[in-house]
């Protein structure tokens, strides 16, 4: 449980800095801060799926938040808070004594001596939220009043100034108001019990400001408008729920079987941990199913295909980030099926994208990011083999592609110009704008093109050649050719990217000779089930990307000395680039700790000091997007999470690696 006293909530500036997210299967989400204040355009009560066919990854936000007055006597007592033009109003945060997330998010205020809790859940597989009051002790005449704010915007922007007869195109059913002001995006409806009055009406509100938007220098500040609001007299009814969606609800739709069937849910996941008091694991295994997203239609429901999210409140997908992330969300969870299912659906999208002259899926699964992502995926499909028993899936339905694929990387080459150089590595002809490594590590757009030969792309390469090579002997074939060419991309990593006044990798090779560039991408040369280099070079890797790169969040893309990198032409360094911010990203400490205990020889010690590696970010589970693992960090002091405050990729790897080293632990005997 994560729980929160006065001593936080009544803090503005620590509370705003975290925030929650619940998630329904689907890609919608609810999400606020602790106290309630909405700092980010992405937050909202119910945000929704609004995929076009040009965006299909869109959002909307619907339903902004509520604001309440609830009534005791003579005072009143408004418990939102908002952020206005240099002042806070109302002040409800005042009022809150608790949050906590157990498992849902709630806040419990206190006026005079009557007691409100605030509950949030969001079931699974409809696109609703369900907010929950409980008003304790119940005898006195208590008045309530709930006012929606909505939005009906695409999350990522902000309203623009609207006429004040906004007409919200309303419908009223039964225990129901529908509101559809915006064609384009789906309707609200909102569900409420039979003695709660709903009364229409309506006006705007001005000047909300967002102050994590503004801290990223994004336009910040927006209108919404007050739909009316709920009147409720409660005298012996102690508890009630508002319900908020965005299609209609079934007949017989009740929010207490459903907040019945979530807490199954997660009961389930909880059973499925390794310690049922590692409270960790549980956060980490719930989050996972946070970016497992299922697709559904309108006429036939759920369409049996999944995908994963790359992060909220933003990302949608992106086929590399999800091979990279299949181990730690689907392999290492035990979900066989669905890791079949996400194998199934990407290798047709990324062999089309690496085979074909005229590539298509262009708006996630860029050109750019296929190689990488087929390399990942053989890699992943080796995590598979060894966590569920039986091979007869990937003899059926990968090996094949895999073979086609390593085939015509070895022999023409795609035209957009990656193939397979003489010496056997695999080199790139086009300006790279999105290098897979740099970029993520440094949060720059477009930062240092490449050319050329790059050494975490040739780590990849050489471990998809060792897999193929084991699979090849486990089905019978001949594998080779397989280990032949392994066996040449060793040494062609080692003779080419070997820097020796350095001891240690350059980041790559081209035309213009090594680029000596001290950076972490070496790190993935040891951190891969296959490792092309002899164990006196994986320990001097591991040893100087430990003394120079290692932070308490993730690895430093490069060291200071390298502090600019080069952009444009390899002979003009550009300083703007780089220069601002350096980012720590949670994932690659991940894979710092598999090459560590792989030159530890997978000691106790080693698996206890791996434990001490990974501790901050298991605290940082109550911190920014609580339960979650923020998309990276400053790598300046004090290393203030940023990006996405929940990022498949990084809850993926640090879930993986978890469970490594706490299965090793467990079959380790000796110190």
């Amino acid at each position: 449980m994560i729980s929160f006293g006065k001593d936080v909530v009544s803090n503005l500036k620590i509370a705003l800095r975290k925030e929650w997210l619940l998630t329904n299967g689907l890609g919608g989400y609810a999400s606020s801060t602790v106290i309630g204040c909405n700092t980010r355009r992405h937050h909202g009560l119910l945000v929704v799926p609004a995929g076009t066919s040009d965006d299909p990854g869109r959002k909307a936000v619907l339903l902004s938040k509520f604001e309440e007055v609830l009534q005791v006597g003579n005072n009143a007592y408004k418990i939102s808070t908002n952020k206005y033009p240099k002042t806070v109003h109302p002040q409800g945060y005042l009022l809150i004594q608790e949050f906590t997330l157990s498992p849902f998010p709630r806040m419990v205020f206190m006026m005079e001596d009557i007691i409100l809790e605030k509950e949030v859940f969001m079931p699974q597989g409809i696109n609703a939220v369900v907010i929950t009051y409980r008003i304790f002790p119940a005898d006195r005449d208590v008045n309530f009043i709930i006012s929606p704010l909505v939005a009906f915007r695409e999350a990522g922007m902000l309203i623009e100034p609207h006429s004040d007869d906004y007409d919200l195109k309303m419908k009223n059913g039964k225990g129901f108001t529908m509101f559809h002001p915006e064609p384009e995006l789906p309707p609200l409806y909102l569900y409420y019990p039979d003695d709660i009055t709903f009364v229409t009406g309506g006006c705007w509100y001005h000047n909300f400001e967002y102050d994590t938007d503004k801290n990223t220098e994004k336009e910040f500040a927006e209108d919404l408008f007050d739909a009316g609001y709920f009147m409720a007299v409660l005298k012996s009814k102690t508890e009630f729920s508002l319900i908020a969606s965005s299609e209609e609800l079934p007949a017989g739709f009740d929010a207490g079987e459903e907040r019945m069937r979530e807490l199954k849910r997660l009961n389930s996941i909880r059973e499925k941990c390794g310690s049922q008091t590692d409270w960790n694991e549980f956060m980490l295994m719930k989050a996972a199913e946070s970016f497992i997203s299922q697709e559904r239609t309108p006429v036939e429901g759920f369409s049996g295909r999944s995908s994963i999210v790359s992060g909220y409140h933003w990302g949608s997908e992106s086929k590399r980030d999800a091979m990279m992330a299949m181990t730690g969300l689907l392999i290492s969870t035990g979900k066989k099926e669905e890791c079949e299912k996400e194998f199934v659906r990407a290798v047709p999208l990324l062999r089309e994208s690496i085979v074909s002259e005229n590539p298509t899926g262009s708006n996630n699964d860029l050109v750019a990011d296929a190689v990488e992502a087929c390399l990942w995926m053989i890699n992943s499909s080796y995590h598979y083999s060894s966590e569920f028993s039986g091979c007869a899936f990937i003899k059926d339905n990968l090996f094949g592609i895999f073979k086609e694929i390593i085939s015509f990387l070895t022999g023409a080459g795609i035209s957009s110009g990656i193939k397979m150089d003489t010496d056997g590595l695999l080199v790139s002809h086009r300006r790279k704008t999105d290098v897979p490594y740099h970029s993520l590590c440094s949060g720059v757009e477009g930062s240092a093109p490449k050319y050329g030969k790059e050494i975490e792309v040739q780590s990849l390469w050489y471990n998809a050649l060792r897999i193929m090579e084991k699979y090849s002997k486990e089905y019978g074939v001949d594998g080779g050719s397989y280990s032949a060419l392994a066996d040449r991309v060793s040494q062609s990593i080692v003779s080419q990217f070997w820097y020796a006044n350095g001891s240690y990798l350059c980041d790559f090779v081209s035309d213009w000779g090594q680029d000596t560039s001290f950076t972490s991408n070496q790190i993935f040369a040891v951190a891969l089930p296959f490792t092309a280099l002899p164990m006196d070079k994986a320990e001097r890797v591991v040893e100087v990307v430990h003394r120079h790169l290692l932070f308490a969040f993730g690895l430093r893309c490069c060291g200071e000395i390298n502090r600019y990198i080069y952009a444009g032409d390899h002979d003009h360094p550009s300083e703007s680039l780089f220069a601002e911010k350096v980012m720590l990203r949670p994932w690659t400490l991940a894979a710092f700790i598999d090459a560590y205990l792989y030159v530890k020889g997978y000691s106790r010690v080693a698996l206890v000091k791996a434990n001490m590696i990974l501790e901050p970010l298991l605290l940082h589970l109550n911190d920014a997007g609580l339960g979650y693992i923020s998309e990276c960090f400053d790598a300046d002091k004090p290393n203030s999470p940023e990006g996405c405050i929940a990022h498949a990729l990084s809850l993926a790897e640090v879930l993986r690696i978890k469970k490594k080293i706490d299965k090793l632990l467990m079959s380790s005997s000796t110190i």
